[in-house]
Order: C-alpha cells, then sequence, then structure tokens
C-alpha cells in the first residue's frame, strides 16, 4: 500500500515491512559500488517497534520530502520488487 507519495520524477524509496506482530522492517533503497540497486536495512536493528519505525519515518520525511514509503504485512521476509538485498541485510538473518 502506498503510505506516502513522494515526488514523481525522483525521490528515494523506503519499504516499511509490517511484520504482524507489532514489528516493523524498514528496507531502502540504495545504490552499491557498480551502481547496481539494492535494499538496505535502515536503522541500527533490523527488526524495529512500530513505535521506532513511525519515529525513523517521519524523521526521513523531514530529511526528504520527496521519498516514497511504501508499506506491506509480511510474517516471512522477502525481497521487495526486483533489486537484491545488501551483503549486510542478507547475514543478518533476512531471508527471502
Amino acid at each position: 500500500m502506498l503510505q506516502r507519495r513522494g515526488d514523481k520524477t525522483g525521490g528515494s524509496v523506503i519499504i516499511q515491512i509490517d511484520r504482524c506482530d507489532g514489528h516493523i522492517t524498514l528496507l531502502g533503497e540504495r545504490r552499491d559500488m557498480s551502481g547496481q540497486r539494492i535494499w538496505m536495512a535502515l536503522g541500527r536493528d533490523l527488526i524495529v517497534s512500530a513505535q521506532d519505525a513511525a519515529a525513523y519515518l517521519e524523521k526521513a520525511v523531514k530529511q526528504d520530502r520527496d521519498v516514497w514509503v511504501l508499506s506491506v504485512e509480511s510474517q516471512t521476509d522477502w525481497p521487495p520488487l526486483n533489486a537484491p538485498l545488501d551483503d549486510a541485510l542478507l547475514k543478518s538473518g533476512f531471508t527471502a
């Protein structure tokens, strides 16, 4: 579900995965060293409380008014869209 509409021609993308247990995983779209699009965990922890996720998103929107926020519910991890996951995210236990 589209939670926040960003700029039509730009803006970063954040995916909020609601784990259906009061916890959230936030993923951000980034580029790796080769320029390939990847997804990285945002914040210090892979899984955060809903309150911490809301606070992170509030700060992110203040810093970048063009940001898009997509929200999905999933009890399992999965790589969103068609971009690979960051190595650190995979090593943290995030599963496809």
